[in-house]
């Protein structure tokens, strides 16, 4: 389906081609596993919405991790910001975190969008929800204090704001309009005016266009998140994340209201950062792999 298809270009479009687009990590594998399998899940092909079901979704990640994939791209989301409702989703979230490092290891990263509701992201659904409070309680709950940390668990995921193409004076980046935002948000990329690979015309031409959205803001971390990895293989999903964040500068402010149709929600200080994947390569090579480490 077409998200899908647009969110791959972003991050493993090939490159040398004389075609399109050049992905982030154009040199990676990429196994696909759309949650969306028949026209009969969606509830409207035109917004994009559509039904899964908890168990679907663990599957298809079970599925990926059994082919040895290390970087996932999530790019739904589902707003609900009745607190309870998002305490079962953290809940839910942070035992599924667990049991993922329980089988596969603390290696794989799940890169989930934050979502374009305009709310807060720890709101928008699945991963989103998992917070250090849920993910230590997951922990004690299935007994794994002695496998993983605290650290470890939200290591395997981070949530993914988009920025808009509009500049403060002062030259700063600002969160797009749409984009979900909060303490949630890990890090941030580019989420408009994304040019990436659509589907092919009914002659079997390629075709690119435009497309905006924080799905689109998540594979360019999934990608540099790749690309980490390719640096230094041996690395953890939490120092993958440290590396992006750690690296990132810190020059994205909350949206300022330039869509007057969207008013300012959040609290206008708030900074974040924008992924650095040159850098977050450069620190990869330099960075010392936790089982290498002296105890």
């Amino acid at each position: 389906y077409a998200h899908g298809t647009e969110t791959t270009g972003v991050i493993g479009a090939v490159a040398d081609n004389e075609k399109g687009i050049t992905g982030i990590a154009k040199d990676s594998e990429i196994f696909f596993n759309g949650l969306v399998k028949s026209d009969s899940d969606f509830i409207s092909k035109e917004e994009g919405t559509f039904t899964m079901s908890i168990s679907q979704l663990e599957f298809s990640i079970r599925g990926l991790l059994d082919n040895d994939c290390r970087a996932i791209n999530l790019s739904v989301a589902a707003y609900d910001d009745d607190e309870h409702n998002r305490e079962t989703s953290a809940e839910t979230f942070s035992e599924i975190l667990c049991m993922l490092i329980h089988r596969y290891g603390k290696d794989f990263m799940i890169v989930q969008a934050a979502g374009n509701d305009s709310g807060e992201a720890r709101n928008a659904g699945f991963f989103n929800s998992v917070d250090e409070e849920a993910a230590k309680e997951a922990i004690q709950r299935l007994g794994y204090e002695d496998e993983m940390s605290v650290e470890d668990v939200m290591g395997a995921k981070m949530v993914i704001g988009g920025t808009a193409d509009k500049k403060t004076d002062n030259k700063q980046y600002q969160l797009s309009y749409f984009s979900n935002y909060g303490d949630a948000v890990d890090l941030c990329a580019p989420g408009v005016d994304i040019y990436t690979t659509k589907e092919v015309t009914s002659s079997g031409k390629s075709k690119y266009d435009t497309v905006q959205g924080t799905s689109f803001a998540a594979p360019i971390v999934t990608g540099a998140a790749t690309l980490v990895w390719s640096a230094n293989n041996e690395l953890t999903a939490a120092q993958v994340k440290d590396i992006l964040k750690s690296t990132a500068v810190n020059n994205v402010v909350s949206y300022t209201g330039y869509e007057k149709s969207y008013p300012v929600k959040e609290n206008p200080s708030r900074t974040y950062g924008m992924v650095d994947a040159a850098a977050a390569v450069q620190k990869a090579f330099d960075t010392e792999p936790e089982k290498d480490k002296d105890p």
